[in-house]
């Protein structure tokens, strides 16, 4: 889903227009510091990101009798080449080897080049919502580890190159988004003010459509918390323990003393749980409440910066990236919440579609060019 750009936003009911169309630099319109603040990240996004792909720099080392040696992207992409998985490890190859540093040569462009507003935020979204598939390789490496946690025969190792990858795609993310941020105010300033207010909720003041998205929305969200906290799958291998897991599970095993990984515990609970429960929120907040246009035109904002930080699609995909090379690790008996997983993914998803259609409507925020 893409939320597009917002480049029919007005301010302060001013109705002088500023000319759009002729290629400006972003960098002219940021302060000093948010110029050096966004260079440097993406400075380090590269440097992390090439140093997690030398061939030497592994995710983790398994050690035991069972699944032993050191894991990599490139460990993963020549497993997947060997087993004539083709299509999925040119999926990792684009989105883990290729992409990530293209995403920063754009980035560093549109700051510099001479760009379009409408232009340039039509390519910082499209970067904003590819950018989170470059944590597949992240979620396939964590459900590694949760499959040979509380094992007596097996453990796992985290190793530098894991948080070195995870920095890296986390730095440019956030990069694009303050980019994208700063280049929506200067597109705001440009657009004529014909700005309608709304003083009762909009479920009052609009069509059937928005009656029929609250109640999506509440199942939404019901699927998603339901599906957290069912089994996903149960381990099924000779050599380790048949240990059952959840997506909640698998979030406080993380954080169990035994493995310390707090920050990928709050990496699953952020992407996979807050954020997809706050855009839910957000979404009911801009169709219920008696907001005026502009905070409901904010709220939008909010809600597709939101959204690029929703993974649940990412964790699914990781899953079935896993089934398929499970032969070469341990084989999973999928139990009744993979299957509330895949149902509230795609659940969820179609539901926001609706709703952003349905909240740029009615805000007068469609995307033109």
């Amino acid at each position: 889903m893409h939320f597009g750009s917002t480049a029919t936003m007005a301010v302060n009911g001013d109705s002088t227009a500023v000319e759009t169309t002729s290629p400006e630099r972003l960098y002219e319109y940021m302060p000093r510091w948010v110029v050096v603040l966004v260079c440097t990240m993406l400075a380090c996004a590269l440097t992390l990101n090439i140093i997690a792909l030398i061939p030497m720099v592994t995710f983790m080392e398994i050690r035991g009798l069972v699944m032993p040696g050191p894991y990599s992207i490139l460990k993963v992409i020549e497993m997947l080449w060997n087993h004539g998985l083709y299509p999925l490890a040119v999926l990792v190859v684009v989105f883990s080897v290729l992409f990530p540093p293209i995403k920063v040569t754009l980035a560093t462009k549109s700051i510099f080049r001479p760009m379009t507003l409408k232009g340039r935020q039509r390519l910082l979204g499209s970067l904003g919502q590819l950018g989170r598939w470059s944590l597949l390789d992240v979620f396939v490496a964590l459900l590694l580890i949760i499959i040979t946690s509380k094992q007596s025969l097996t453990n796992t190792t985290v190793s530098f190159g894991l948080y070195a990858f995870l920095g890296a795609i986390v730095l440019s993310m956030s990069s694009v988004a303050i980019l994208q941020e700063v280049n929506r105010r200067q597109l705001l300033k440009s657009q004529l003010a014909n700005v309608r207010t709304h003083s009762m909720p909009m479920l009052q003041t609009t069509k059937w459509r928005v009656w029929a998205v609250v109640p999506l929305l509440i199942v939404a969200i019901a699927a998603l918390m339901l599906t957290v906290h069912l089994p996903l799958f149960q381990i099924n291998k000779f050599g380790l323990m048949s240990n059952t897991w959840s997506l909640w599970g698998a979030i406080m095993e993380l954080q169990h003393e035994s493995l310390g990984l707090h920050l990928f515990s709050g990496v699953m609970f952020a992407y996979l749980v807050a954020a997809p429960a706050l855009l839910v929120s957000i979404a009911l907040l801009v169709l219920l409440l008696p907001l005026r246009q502009n905070r409901q035109r904010q709220l939008y904002i909010t809600m597709h910066h939101v959204y690029e930080w929703c993974m649940l699609d990412v964790f699914v995909l990781a899953l079935l990236l896993y089934l398929s090379e499970e032969k070469s690790f341990a084989e999973l008996d999928l139990k009744i919440g993979a299957w509330f997983l895949f149902g509230s993914m795609a659940l969820f998803h179609v539901v926001m579609f609706i709703t952003v259609r349905t909240v740029r409507r009615e805000t007068g925020m469609t995307h033109r060019g």
